[in-house]
């Protein structure tokens, strides 16, 4: 995480219709699932580097605004979709703030 911080990499929103969702996340169940669900005609996502994520925002501009010695890893632990143990168990990653938020 330390090392995409210092890549300065930006955070790009876009609103798309749920066929474009569809067509970005073909692959990707879990956030089908969750597009799907939304009654909104349009759906927000932000792209960073070439990661592409569902998210209503509002995020920084860049990495370059985020301390990296402001959080730390504490845990990785499974986690299943949904809270229900008859689906498919996820990793789960925690972190925390441990100094200032953002660097400026």
């Amino acid at each position: 995480m330390r090392e995409l911080i210092k890549k300065h990499i930006k955070f790009e929103r876009k609103e798309i219709t749920k066929d474009e969702a569809k067509k970005i996340f073909a692959n990707q169940p879990y956030k089908l699932e969750l597009a799907e669900e939304l009654e909104d005609k349009t759906i927000s996502i932000y792209k960073s580097g070439d990661f592409t994520d569902l998210c209503a925002g509002p995020h920084i501009e860049s990495t370059k605004e985020i301390n990296p010695d402001a959080f730390k890893l504490t845990k990785i632990a499974g986690a299943y979709w949904r809270g229900d143990e008859k689906n498919q168990m996820l990793t789960r990653y925690t972190a925390w703030l441990s100094k200032q938020k953002r660097t400026g």
